[in-house]
């Protein structure tokens, strides 16, 4: 199996393709597959989105919606935005002892209009390079298409802004958003912090 080796060099990103690591916290399915891994050492709490191997999100989570478990896999992150690749196995996933946290959304905006580029989060997080631009577009598109979480990357401050970005209802984008991957866009919607993570419900897009 090629891993992150046979890639290019992310540049800022990091794709930690050694030994896969082992994680223990809350899993939440909604918007997108993530786990609210647990304070390690001096480390607080943590979320982690969840893919597969390749341009695949994952399903293997749903069942355990709301649940404490442990799992494992290889990490890929970027100005601390990180995603885990899960390990292939029927039992990668699987119930752990403890208390699970409790979900948490709030809306920060029930309006805003934020700029910048959409991209696959796999792959802008560290799985390939370059993750983003209209070279990229291509599997960008691939990637959303399989279930890999869509992000808008904002540039308008000293640091990036990674918003996930979900329809209006707070589903999947729907296929004709696809059409603005890789360009600078404006995105119009209603702002909410969801686990940890900004996400972005969408009203509208337009082409810059």
């Amino acid at each position: 199996m090629l891993r992150a080796g046979s890639q290019s060099d992310p540049g800022p990103a990091v794709w930690d393709d050694g030994k896969p690591k082992a994680f223990t916290g809350t899993i939440f399915t909604h918007p997108y597959p993530l786990i609210l891994a647990d304070a390690s050492g001096s480390d607080a709490p943590k979320t982690f989105l969840l893919v597969e191997l390749g341009k695949h999100g994952t399903t293997r989570a749903e069942p355990f919606d709301g649940s404490r478990v442990s799992l494992s896999g290889w990490t890929l992150d970027r100005d601390g935005r990180s995603i885990v690749e899960l390990e292939p196995g029927e039992q990668i996933i699987k119930p752990a002892a403890g208390t699970s946290a409790p979900a948490t959304r709030s809306v920060i905006s029930a309006s805003t209009s934020l700029r910048g580029e959409i991209l696959d989060s796999k792959c802008y997080l560290g799985a390939m390079k370059p993750g983003e631009g209209k070279t990229h577009k291509a599997c960008a598109s691939l990637c959303i298409r399989g279930g890999i979480p869509p992000m808008l990357v904002v540039r308008d401050g000293p640091h990036p802004r990674y918003v996930l970005l979900t329809d209006a209802l707070g589903g999947p984008l729907p296929e004709s958003a696809l059409d603005f991957v890789a360009d600078e866009v404006e995105v119009l919607g209603e702002l909410e912090l969801v686990n940890g993570l900004e996400v972005l419900k969408v009203a509208n897009i337009r082409r810059l």
